[in-house]
């Protein structure tokens, strides 16, 4: 009898650690890796509101198709260029430096597709990132 009371007891202590473990708010990361890796990663899952939701208030997102400044702004010019467009967004590297940001990645879209039949461009990324939010980044082709 003790012993099942003891593997009960066991068993109950086990569903309820799981149970916190689940219910646990999910900490949002804030460091410019992984604040890049997030932004990426909602783009490629046309998630616009996700992905706008990483800038800052003030933020702005710096490309050769538009320059919008402000996370109202951003978050239409993703749901109006980027999403529609099927944008996918491959990192390749990713370097930081304390707030600051480099790398480059690949980049497919139906556009790009068309526009570069034989594979996606390499684009440089470059940002800042405080206290979990994108201040700027800017996307610029490799020449």
């Amino acid at each position: 009898m003790k012993n099942c009371i003891r593997n009960m007891a066991m068993f109950v202590g086990v569903i309820f650690l799981l149970f916190l473990i689940a219910c646990a708010p999910s900490v949002k990361a804030t460091d410019p890796a992984s604040v890049t890796k997030s932004l990426f990663d909602a783009i490629n899952k046309g998630q616009a509101e996700a992905a706008a939701s990483y800038f800052a208030e003030d933020g702005e997102f710096i490309w050769s198709f538009g320059q919008p400044k402000g996370v109202q702004k951003i978050l239409n010019y993703f749901k109006t260029n980027l999403i529609p467009l099927k944008t996918h967004v491959e990192l390749q590297d990713l370097k930081v430096d304390g707030d600051n940001l480099t790398g480059t990645f690949k980049i497919t879209s139906t556009w790009f597709k068309s526009a570069f039949p034989n594979g996606a461009p390499l684009y440089k990324v470059s940002g800042v990132v405080q206290g979990g939010k994108i201040k700027s980044m800017m996307w610029s082709s490799v020449k």
